[in-house]
């Protein structure tokens, strides 16, 4: 288990035994507001740092107390992580008055392109779908944003629902798509 502590600016991996327990604890930039934690395609454990505009990488066997890496920087307002077999996707909420956009990385964390994602959505958390799809929570209404990866290549997220909840904060989907 991964924790991103926003305001203690830590990383931690916990386990999860009868008790969670810290077993290790990574520094993070000071003063960076850690928000969303994932797992990148070769095993590192990537984190957005929203106060920073950046995300950070720590391999999967560094020691406890090893700095986190950043990666990336000029990534607005940064929130959920989240990957493919060979992509780490941030959302950026637009909060602090940045503008909105989802990023797509290559596994290797060389800076790709923004997605623009739909009119007047602010993309929170993302999730990798079934079949390569990767989905984005839309904090500012009821929907659920779906991309693409493969032909046809989506430029924009797709709308995939109304799902009838007033604002998604959190996403996870299991193997079987659902």
């Amino acid at each position: 288990i991964w924790a991103a502590d926003d305001d203690g600016d830590k990383l931690r991996r916990i386990t999860s035994g009868a008790a969670l327990t810290v077993a290790a604890t990574y520094e993070l930039p000071g003063g960076s507001g850690a928000s969303g934690v994932g797992i990148a395609p070769n095993g590192d454990v990537v984190v957005s740092l929203q106060n920073t505009n950046s995300v950070a990488r720590v391999a999967p066997g560094a020691q406890n107390g090893t700095e986190a890496s950043v990666f990336a920087t000029n990534v607005p307002s940064p929130f959920g992580v989240g990957s493919t077999s060979s992509s780490i996707f941030v959302a950026g909420s637009g909060l602090n008055g940045n503008p909105v956009t989802i990023r797509r990385f290559p596994s290797d964390g060389s800076i790709a392109l923004p997605i623009q994602p739909l009119a007047a959505a602010q993309p929170w958390d993302v999730s990798p779908g079934p079949d390569g799809t990767v989905l984005f929570t839309d904090l500012a209404s009821e929907r659920l944003i779906r991309f693409t990866s493969r032909p046809p290549r989506a430029a924009t997220g797709g709308l995939v629902d109304n799902t009838g909840t007033l604002a998604h904060v959190d996403l996870s989907v299991n193997p079987g798509g659902n």
